[in-house]
């Protein structure tokens, strides 16, 4: 690696991350769908993979088997009930 790709030691993965990578991450809208859902939603996977985990007005959870290891329906522009529920109300606190 060159001057320019310094490496740095990411604490909780087993990969390190380039300079170049930390500043493209950086530079990501967080005003997107897609980066509200990576960075808020608790479902979320590597790829978009939906988790399904649902949680109930009284805290019951379950699995959405339709949801689970799924794409994000978020990021396809149509509803999720968790994203609504869960997610979204937090998004607009912040």
């Amino acid at each position: 690696m060159g001057k320019d790709q310094e490496v740095m030691p990411y604490p909780f993965k087993k990969e390190v991350i380039t300079k170049e990578k930390v500043m493209r991450m950086n530079r990501q809208n967080p005003n997107t769908s897609k980066s509200k859902v990576k960075n808020n939603c608790a479902n979320y996977n590597t790829g978009f993979i939906c988790s399904g985990v649902m949680i109930g007005k009284r805290l019951e959870q379950w699995i959405d088997t339709d949801k689970s290891n799924n794409k994000c329906l978020v990021i396809d522009g149509k509803e999720c009930d968790y994203y609504d529920r869960c997610v979204k109300p937090i998004e607009n606190t912040q």
